[in-house]
C-alpha cells in the first residue's frame, strides 16, 4: 500500500520537462499569453505576460524596450532607438515593465535569399524562473515570433523571405544537445559569425493553392 501511495505521488507531480527550440505555442500570437513558472515550491511564482506588438508598436512600449536594453549595456542607446522599431513580441511580469523582446528585419543572406533575422533578448535576473536551463520561456517567445513571421511573410508578394535565421550568441545553446533540439525542430546550421558564433536557418514553407501559377516555396 506504501509503495502504491509513493508511485500515485511521482505520476501527479509536475514534470520537469523542457520545451524545445522552435515549439510554436497554442494559443494565437496576437493575443497575450500568459504563463505561470517556478524553479521549486520554495520559489515565489511568477506570472509573464507574452504580448505582440509588431504593428500596434507605440512611443511608451519603445521607450521601456530601450530602457531596458541600455539599462543592461546590451546595446547603445542608437542602436536600441532603431532595433526598438524591429520588434515583434515583449515579455512582462503581470502588468510589469517589458522584461524581454524579440526583434525581426528582413536581411539578404548569401546563398539563400532574403530572410528574417531573428534577435531574442530576456534581463539576466528573469533567467532563473525559467525552467530548467532558462529556456522554457525563451523557446515560447521563439514559437510565438515564428508564428506571426510566417503568416505576415506569407502576404508578401515580392522578395518574401525564405526563412528565418538566428545568430546564437548565448555559449549555452552550443553544445551537441541543443545542435540536436534544433535540427529536430527544422534549424539548419548556416555557418558563423566572423566573431565564431555559429548562425541557424529554419526554412518558411508556402502553401500555394491547387492551381494556382508561380509562388515561392511551394508545397
Amino acid at each position: 500500500m506504501k509503495k502504491s501511495r509513493k508511485a500515485s505521488r511521482k505520476k501527479s507531480a509536475p514534470a520537469d520537462r523542457m520545451d524545445v527550440p522552435g515549439e510554436s505555442p497554442s494559443l494565437k500570437p496576437s493575443l497575450p499569453v500568459i504563463m505561470n513558472t517556478a524553479e521549486s515550491s520554495v520559489m515565489p511564482q511568477k506570472t509573464y505576460r507574452m504580448q505582440l506588438v509588431a504593428g500596434r508598436l507605440d512611443d511608451a512600449i519603445r521607450s521601456e524596450i530601450i530602457g531596458m536594453w541600455v539599462s543592461v549595456g546590451a546595446l547603445s542607446i542608437e542602436e536600441a532607438e532603431r532595433r526598438s522599431r524591429e520588434a515583434v513580441l515583449t515579455l512582462r511580469i503581470q502588468e510589469g515593465p517589458v522584461v524581454g523582446v524579440t526583434t525581426a528585419a528582413p536581411v539578404h543572406v548569401q546563398h539563400l535569399g532574403v530572410c528574417w533575422l531573428l534577435r531574442m533578448f530576456l534581463l539576466p535576473e528573469h533567467r532563473s524562473f525559467l525552467g530548467k536551463n532558462g529556456l522554457g520561456l525563451p523557446s515560447r517567445m521563439l514559437g510565438a515570433s515564428m508564428a506571426f513571421l510566417a503568416q505576415r511573410s506569407a502576404l508578401i508578394q515580392q522578395n518574401r523571405p525564405v526563412g528565418v535565421l538566428m545568430v546564437l550568441e548565448n555559449k549555452k545553446l552550443r553544445s551537441p544537445r541543443w545542435k540536436r533540439a534544433f535540427e529536430a525542430n527544422g534549424w539548419q546550421f548556416a555557418g558563423a559569425t566572423p566573431d565564431g558564433s555559429p548562425a541557424v536557418f529554419h526554412p518558411l514553407v508556402y502553401r500555394v493553392p491547387e492551381g494556382a501559377a508561380g509562388g515561392d516555396n511551394k508545397q
